[in-house]
């Protein structure tokens, strides 16, 4: 049996504290509270009793992550923004035989641990990004749903919808910034009949969401969470669109586009201050949708499955936790660096979500299509 604690880095922040709890509520491991700020911290461990002690860690400081990392059998990093961190945390966990969970991390991370896969893999070691609420649980439901139809039909084609809005964080806006500037022609688009089409990246879908969402407006973005499964399906249509926004945050998204940089703080608090406002209007929600088609003898069918939230931090933390015990109970489908939509089972894990609270709807019919209409407003 592995002593080794589940550390979890940021603890303090809207998501570190809620993963902290969770840990507490859902394992029996010993728990590492690590970050800069050792009042906090040491404030926060007192607080949560004996299964809890703290460690100070600073991202600028790699001996500091080693240390941390010695004592760990899982690291869970809240710490951000993505390409701040990139693989500091993750390495620290390489080198000392630990697991590694990232709620965010991104292609940047991904992409900057491709080198050293094979080693992960050999040590047995699950290293899992984008495992949070969106990205990463909008990932595994697709998969959920997907899955449930090819129960029922042959699926060939699959419309993924997610969005949350909710008061994030300044290291939340500088992701979103970040994100602004990647390379258009390879997350803006569709899958159409095995090809790439490229779509403006605010080339608009209006569209029809379950209640309470309805009507909104939806961007092309292909997040890398969803090529695997693409790849292994091959659908005659493959689109996922970020969505549950309005106007003013287009218009922020648009102007941070066009007049700041990848790395702009005035650009992240451009874009929250226009989240902020929506949120006053229309509330806190978050909500993931996705349709998935096909046919069966000649009928056409359908399963659309839906999770709509209210408290995006506190799935978002949870999906982490759930990770983690994932881990710990080996209910695992892929070692080395994946995105966690691509390392859990996914009938395995939303069992998981749904006993801690979090339920979903799914809705399977036969139809007739009607297409979204794209209406460009603005090229990129």
């Amino acid at each position: 049996m592995d002593n080794r604690a589940i550390a979890v880095l940021g603890a303090y922040g809207a998501t570190g504290s809620i993963v902290t709890k969770k840990l507490l509520e859902l394992t029996d491991k010993p728990i590492i509270v690590a970050g800069r700020n050792l009042t906090k911290l040491d404030n926060l461990s007192q607080s949560l009793g004996a299964r809890v002690t703290s460690q100070f860690a600073d991202i600028e400081q790699p001996e500091t992550l080693d240390k941390l990392a010695r004592r760990s059998q899982i690291i869970i990093n809240c710490v951000g923004p993505a390409h701040f961190v990139l693989d500091k945390v993750a390495i620290a966990a390489l080198d000392c035989n630990c697991h590694y969970i990232d709620v965010g991390g991104y292609d940047i991370l991904m992409e900057s641990l491709q080198t050293r896969q094979t080693e992960i893999e050999e040590k047995g070691l699950v290293f899992a990004i984008c495992a949070g609420w969106i990205p990463g649980l909008s990932g595994i439901f697709p998969r959920f749903i997907a899955k449930s139809a090819a129960n029922s039909f042959e699926v060939e084609s699959m419309e993924i919808y997610a969005g949350g809005r909710d008061e994030w964080s300044l290291t939340a806006g500088k992701d979103m910034v970040w994100t602004l500037f990647l390379d258009t022609s390879k997350i803006s688009g569709i899958y159409q009949d095995g090809e790439w089409v490229k779509k403006s990246l605010f080339s608009v879908n209006k569209i029809t969401l379950p209640p309470p969402m309805g009507k909104q407006i939806a961007l092309p973005v292909f997040d890398s969470q969803f090529k695997r499964l693409y790849e292994e399906n091959q659908y005659k249509f493959f689109g996922a669109y970020v969505s549950e926004f309005g106007w003013e945050t287009a218009k922020a998204l648009m102007f941070v586009k066009m007049f700041l940089n990848q790395k702009s703080e005035k650009g992240a608090r451009i874009i929250l201050k226009a989240i902020n406002k929506e949120c006053k209007k229309y509330g806190k929600s978050g909500m993931i949708h996705v349709i998935a088609k096909g046919e069966k003898n000649k009928l056409k069918k359908q399963i659309k499955g839906t999770i709509f939230t209210q408290e995006n931090y506190l799935l978002h933390g949870l999906v982490s936790v759930l990770s983690a015990q994932s881990i710990l109970d080996n209910k695992i489908v892929r070692r080395g660096v994946n995105f966690l939509a691509d390392v859990v089972e996914p009938d395995d894990f939303m069992n998981r979500v749904t006993k801690n609270g979090f339920e979903y709807s799914i809705v399977e019919k036969g139809i007739g299509f009607e297409e979204a209409k794209d209406i460009i407003f603005f090229s990129c």
